[in-house]
């Protein structure tokens, strides 16, 4: 008689402290995958980084197209200019990704109240963000066709190059495409 009162109780009980366990294992382990997002905060400090490096060499690229513009070709001080270009877009890449991966991953930046803050970055999803990186690399990867087209002497040697190049314009077109078919 003890044992058929017990067992019952002790099966709800049993099951309610099964399912609190779970429950706080759960909680436990969404607390340790939010927070472990600030693992990766690292590595905008080293995009930050980079975009000093990119500065660096960009001056760098500046000097040498003072000096082109006296001593160079036209091919040579064009292809300093398409480097100049290049770096630019790489900037512009990795100011995005830093500032807009940051803010959607990571933490809200307590900048807002900045007269400079992009207004871009409010808006700007993962998808956009893969997009514009596509977008970007099929720019980057044209004038590095462009380059090879200059320096390597004509068409037959930039096959490989146009190959790639073919490749960032259909990702770039599959992506946009994929964005605008989420926003209808």
């Amino acid at each position: 008689m003890n044992q058929e009162h017990t067992t019952p109780n002790n099966s709800v009980e049993s099951k309610t402290k099964i399912q609190s366990a779970l429950t706080s294992f759960e909680h436990r382990s969404e607390q340790i995958f939010f927070n472990s997002r600030w693992l990766s905060a690292p590595l905008y400090a080293l995009l930050a980084f980079m975009l000093c490096l990119i500065t660096i060499r960009g001056l760098r690229d500046a000097v040498d197209m003072i000096r082109l513009t006296f001593t160079g070709t036209m091919s040579e001080f064009m292809l300093g200019i398409v480097e100049v270009i290049d770096l630019v877009l790489i900037g512009m890449l990795v100011t995005t990704v830093m500032f807009a991966g940051y803010e959607n991953y990571i933490s809200k930046m307590d900048i807002r109240s900045h007269p400079d803050y992009p207004t871009w970055l409010l808006k700007i999803t993962f998808s956009q963000i893969k997009t514009k990186v596509t977008s970007t690399m099929t720019v980057m990867t044209g004038l590095n066709m462009f380059k090879d087209y200059y320096s390597l002497g004509g068409e037959k040697n930039i096959n490989a190059s146009a190959l790639m190049f073919m490749c960032f314009v259909i990702a770039s077109f599959v992506f946009a495409k994929m964005e605008h078919s989420h926003k209808e």
